[in-house]
């Protein structure tokens, strides 16, 4: 099986992008033709992922023609597919996309931020990154590209099949927010808007939507991004919170959010003992106290 060397996205152009690899040298005894590559591409890092092209043989670029004025707030994932025609083996490379290398300083802010969430201040919530290409969901009107029905199980009102890619789980923190009414002619709307923050990864745009561990669903409005040498390190969001009864509450979550064990650092959920080492009750029950 070939081994890969490189994988990485170059844009200079403004209506699409180049993804180049390169593997190790084969040797005379083996053939480069018995390798089929396919070029893979998602809207989120844990995918789903899509097949752009392929397969095909001994070529190592690939020039993908996209809208970039839709894509603008995206990051485009891509993976290399490899496969032995001769035993019919696979390996997959990737993912990889158009980002900036961090340097060391933006790293260990990572690794800071990360251990502050994961430990002190986040909860852990799911993040869906909402779909913006595919596969047209069968509720589309395709002159008009609008949905004809309004509580489309199939593309949860994103126009595109499946509506959401995968789930990531991140550590977030929510500021409380102020509770207001909307008055109409039919119903009272309870709306609710806030500011969450978390670490720079899963990157989050307008249109996502987080699922915190009361099931409470909102849906990103707006995203400002803190950056080290142009790579994020940390995200700020506008957030609302979504009517019950809308569609987006129909999108299954199959994980209990609330299970803390093996999540957090044991230190976070510990009693302390006094300063007279005299030690409090352990609600938890399963491993005794310590010292702070």
């Amino acid at each position: 099986m070939v081994t890969f060397t490189k994988l990485y996205v170059r844009s200079f152009e403004l209506d699409s992008v180049t993804i180049f690899w390169a593997i190790e040298d084969i040797s005379k005894e083996d053939d480069i033709y018995a390798y089929s590559m396919e070029l893979l591409k998602s809207e989120s890092y844990n995918g789903p992922y899509d097949k752009v092209a392929g397969p095909f043989f001994n070529i190592f670029q690939y020039r993908d023609p996209l809208n970039l004025e839709d894509h603008k707030n995206r990051n485009i994932y891509y993976k290399i597919k490899v496969t032995d025609i001769r035993t019919g083996e696979t390996k997959v490379e990737g993912p990889t996309a158009q980002l900036p290398e961090p340097d060391l300083y933006a790293m260990e802010i990572l690794r800071q931020e990360d251990m502050l969430f994961r430990n002190f201040i986040g909860r852990r919530c799911y993040t869906f990154p909402r779909k913006t290409f595919g596969q047209i969901c069968i509720c589309v009107q395709p002159q008009q590209m609008r949905g004809q029905r309004a509580n489309c199980k199939t593309c949860y009102g994103t126009l595109y099949l499946g509506g959401f890619n995968s789930p990531t789980a991140a550590y977030i923190q929510f500021d409380p927010n102020a509770r207001s009414t909307q008055l109409t002619p039919a119903i009272n709307h309870n709306i609710n808007f806030t500011t969450c923050r978390l670490i720079a990864y899963p990157p989050l745009n307008i249109g996502d939507l987080i699922i915190d561990p009361e099931n409470h669903r909102w849906r990103v409005e707006q995203v400002q991004v803190t950056k080290r040498l142009g790579y994020d390190v940390h995200q700020e969001c506008q957030v609302k919170e979504i009517l019950r009864g809308d569609i987006e509450y129909e999108l299954p979550v199959l994980d209990d959010i609330k299970k803390v064990d093996d999540i957090f650092d044991w230190r976070n959920r510990v009693n302390p003992t006094t300063f007279e080492y005299k030690e409090k009750p352990n609600y938890e029950g399963k491993k005794p106290d310590g010292v702070l």
